[in-house]
């Protein structure tokens, strides 16, 4: 496990992630921007039409999925 610091235009705060996040940080976040928050039907409550609204727990709850 290792740790990153994570923001969502808010204050950062640091979380402990695998050890695979954390070496792969940027993908896991594109796939969690790009593709879950607008395809995955677990992710509907953050969409708003053509706008999500998330922070960087749901992130990490996305990581624990």
């Amino acid at each position: 496990m290792k740790y990153v610091v994570l923001s969502a235009d808010g204050d950062r705060m640091v979380y402990l992630v695998p050890d695979a996040v954390a070496e792969d940080l940027e993908r896991y976040c594109m796939d969690f921007c790009d593709k879950w928050l607008w395809e995955s039907p677990e992710a509907a409550r953050y969409r708003n039409g053509r706008v999500v609204c998330y922070n960087e727990g749901d992130f990490i709850e996305y990581l624990n999925r």
